[in-house]
């Protein structure tokens, strides 16, 4: 197991994260296939403490890329601890080998899922409000607050593209789920009015920047086939592991929203 154990620690990490993560990586280290994802961690982990090391800057890309691997593993590592969990693959095989692959496959329940899993970074800008393309309740918001809401639908439509590509090189037969990593950019209520987007083809009347996916929907010509069975989000704390909330939407949560 010390192939897989942090020697370094990254200036932003406190020493108890390290330890944390260290601990998920051992508990985690005989799961199938999750080696590719351990290796990309420490990687990832080595280039920010080489930078660091030679300039007092943050290199910032680096660090977004290493949190996007680290809640992978949290969600791993967790699916792991849980009876709910079982049978986990990560990054199975699909129809052609050599295709796209859907980062996990699991058990939950005793039913067989796909599972993509991602996680956003809205950027911390302040960009005009576009008065003229949304309603009256949206133009309230501010332009920061604006600007990560933005940034983090905009996300959430690439996730959406992404997992219906990689879903094509696996069985229709097998239940999936597109798994989000819920921080503070993603509200329930967020999620429910992307889900009810995402199944409709129409924003949600309650939804006040419904009208900002509908816009870059048409714009970026995007087509939905719905081939995703169900929206889930896992929150973690930022610089933890334990588990903060699990919630999962399909037709079934339409009902009600």
């Amino acid at each position: 197991m010390s192939d897989v154990i942090i020697k370094q620690k990254p200036k932003k990490f406190p020493e108890e994260y390290i330890k944390e993560i260290n601990n998920a990586l051992s508990n985690t280290i005989t799961i199938n296939g999750v080696g590719s994802l351990h290796k990309k961690i420490l990687y990832f982990i080595d280039t920010i403490f080489q930078k660091e090391s030679i300039d007092s800057s943050i290199p910032g890309s680096d660090y977004i890329q290493l949190d996007t691997l680290l809640y992978e593993l949290k969600t791993i590592y967790y699916m792991a601890d849980n009876d709910s969990f079982s049978n986990l693959i990560y990054e199975p095989l699909g129809i052609d080998s050599e295709g796209k692959k859907i980062d996990l496959f699991c058990e939950y329940l005793s039913v067989p899922y796909l599972i993509e899993l991602k996680s956003t970074h809205p950027k911390t800008i302040a960009p005009r409000v576009p008065t003229e393309k949304f309603t009256a309740d949206t133009l309230q918001a501010n332009p920061l607050y604006y600007g990560w809401i933005s940034s983090a639908r905009s996300h959430f439509l690439e996730f959406l593209v992404n997992t219906e590509k990689k879903l094509e090189n696996y069985s229709a037969e097998i239940k999936n789920a597109l798994c989000i990593y819920k921080n503070f950019h993603v509200e329930e209520d967020e999620l429910e009015y992307l889900w009810f987007f995402y199944k409709n083809g129409v924003p949600h009347e309650a939804d006040a920047f419904g009208g900002m996916m509908q816009y870059e929907v048409e714009r970026k010509k995007i087509f939905f086939s719905k081939a995703i069975d169900e929206l889930w989000a896992i929150g973690f704390p930022q610089f933890g592991f334990e588990k903060e909330y699990f919630i999962l939407l399909n037709d079934e949560m339409l009902k009600r929203i």
